[in-house]
């Protein structure tokens, strides 16, 4: 699935919520992108679409997820 206002590919299985939610997140994430264009950032892209994909979530909670990927439901490697 593309986004085509940011541009860049969004993860599928995201559950859908309700359409306000969702439109606010997306001016979220635009916003975001403006105020790093107008910062001059290279690599806003890849800044933004992390965080879609990870929330806001500390790097401690993301590098657990990290590990945790692929693993079953009994949570064995």
């Amino acid at each position: 699935m593309r986004d085509e206002n940011l541009g860049m590919d969004l993860p599928n299985d995201r559950k859908k919520t309700t359409e306000s939610v969702d439109a606010q997140c997306v001016e979220e994430k635009l916003g975001e992108r403006i105020e790093m264009l107008q910062l001059g950032h290279e690599n806003w892209r890849e800044k933004i679409s992390g965080k879609i994909r990870n929330g806001n979530r500390s790097a401690r909670a993301r590098r657990s997820r990290e590990r945790n990927v692929g693993k079953g439901g009994n949570g064995r490697g």
